[in-house]
């Protein structure tokens, strides 16, 4: 993956920073393993939300 960032997106004043242009490469790599295998996930005190998208499972 590669992206630019411009001076603009950064909101910085273009009078004060000149031919500003920070590029990005980046390689990632990744692993997914124990497929079909069921998850927990605990979420801290406080911190639940509804969900965003119903699931139309088992009705």
């Amino acid at each position: 993956m590669v992206f630019s960032v411009t001076s603009e997106m950064m909101e910085l004043p273009d009078d004060q920073v000149k031919d500003f242009m920070l590029k990005i490469d980046l390689n990632t790599t990744t692993l997914y393993r124990d497929y079909n295998q069921p998850i927990v996930i605990t979420l801290p005190d406080g911190q639940r939300i509804e969900p965003i998208i119903g699931c139309a499972c088992n009705r």
